[in-house]
């Protein structure tokens, strides 16, 4: 292997499906010569190859993500996607690895910007705003822990240059042992952040630093440096749901009037038979609503995804829509997403459920309910409105009458 080339990409008509066809064609290894910067490819288990720019910094082996991922070809046209992004990406590796030979050393951050890494961030969350990319919520999560880290530091603003290895390695010591729930307004009783968000904000700004890199205002990403036994490991996501027989017995339980009003319970049971997410149901106006013969369907923008749903709605979800629905009003009049939640405890210990509810708990019902009365799992990723494209691609195309289908199966199993 030493002994071969890969400064070009090998232009051949046979396509690619393996990934070791990927790399061993597209000669994305590393081979003995006078590169302190290569682009290797890292096989992934579903069959695809992660782009990884490889060097050795301050004496040791050192490996980036680009974020880029090559498909297995089984068109031509994806053939030459992949070309493409081999390409643009070695643009990049043959620059840093220039400024590599010329400096004798890894990857350094450029000292050509005063760019703070909020004001960064922020430049990221509009662009993935304007492209309805729920990316930005998490970066908005991280940009709020960093000025907690910078607080309990007694810093602010810290620049992008100066995000370094020590930086990185401090403010993941933090992120594990320091860092607080910041949607609690009570900061001073908040708990600390569950290792899933602990390693989802480790895994962002490891996003964020990669695109500062390609954008060549830093010119590496300290994440890469990071011990992965120093990193927060991501917990099983065992989800709660209710079982046909718990959402019986809440259907069957008096909902108390408490602080949030009646509506909460309600709400609450519709997005059991409909999916929808506490922000789409807490936005969901009137006008939402409409009718095509005896059929109900409800059209929306999702608040997270910023995608245009339209669903049709069983029997069992209409039974929780209020009476009295108006044009340009909220169907359901909730409070904040925390005191819905403190409601629907008292409402489920009054049921006799044990399990810890949140609104949540809702949507993750609703697909397992689909699931168990036969709708396939690309039905269930349309009806839960899914972004990932690659994801719901892998089983099926998604009709309206499969949608339709299963709803109503949901319907005859509830009466």
């Amino acid at each position: 292997m030493a002994n071969r080339k890969h400064d070009q990409v090998k232009d051949k008509r046979t396509l690619l499906r393996l990934p070791e066809e990927i790399i061993d064609t597209y000669g994305l290894f590393v081979s003995k010569g006078e590169r302190k910067v290569s682009l290797i490819g890292r096989p992934l288990p579903n069959g695809t190859v992660s782009l990884v720019i490889y060097s050795y910094q301050s004496g040791r082996k050192v490996q980036q993500a680009t974020g880029v991922v090559l498909l297995p070809e089984d068109t031509q046209d994806i053939k030459e996607e992949n070309k493409e992004k081999i390409r643009v990406q070695r643009v990049r590796v043959d620059e840093l690895n220039t400024k590599a030979i010329k400096e004798d050393v890894g990857f350094k951050p450029t000292k050509h910007t005063r760019l703070t890494l909020a004001s960064f961030i922020d430049e990221l969350i509009k662009a993935h705003d304007h492209q309805g990319d729920h990316f930005a919520a998490s970066a908005r999560a991280l940009k709020n822990h960093i000025a907690g880290y910078e607080q309990s530091r007694g810093k602010k603003d810290t620049l992008l240059s100066e995000v370094s290895n020590e930086w990185v390695r401090d403010f993941n010591q933090y992120i594990r042992f320091e860092a607080i729930d910041t949607h609690r307004k009570d900061k001073e009783h908040a708990p600390h952040i569950k290792p899933n968000t602990q390693n989802n904000m480790m895994v962002k700004l490891s996003v964020v630093l990669n695109e500062a890199a390609r954008q060549g205002k830093t010119s590496f990403n300290p994440v890469a440096n990071l011990p992965k036994n120093e990193r927060p490991k991501k917990e099983n996501d065992n989800r709660t749901f209710l079982t046909i027989d718990e959402v019986k017995r809440l259907m069957d339980t008096p909902y108390p009037l408490l602080k949030g009003g009646k509506d909460v319970g309600n709400a609450f049971m519709f997005s059991v038979f409909s999916g929808l997410r506490f922000s789409d149901v807490k936005r969901l106006k009137g006008e939402n609503i409409y009718k095509e013969g005896d059929k109900v369907f409800i059209n929306f923008k999702t608040k997270k995804t910023d995608t245009r749903q339209n669903l049709k709605l069983g029997n069992m979800a209409l039974r929780f829509l209020p009476k009295d629905i108006k044009q340009g009003q909220p169907v359901y009049d909730l409070p904040t997403n925390e005191q819905t939640n403190i409601d629907l405890k008292k409402w489920v210990k009054a049921a006799g459920i044990t399990k810890k509810v949140t609104f949540h708990v809702s949507r993750h019902t609703a697909a397992t309910l689909l699931l168990n009365s036969g709708a396939s799992l690309a039905t269930v990723a349309f009806q839960l409105g899914h972004k990932d494209v690659r994801m719901t691609q892998i089983y099926a195309k998604i009709t309206n009458r499969s949608q339709e289908a299963a709803v109503d199966g949901l319907d005859k199993e509830f009466e």
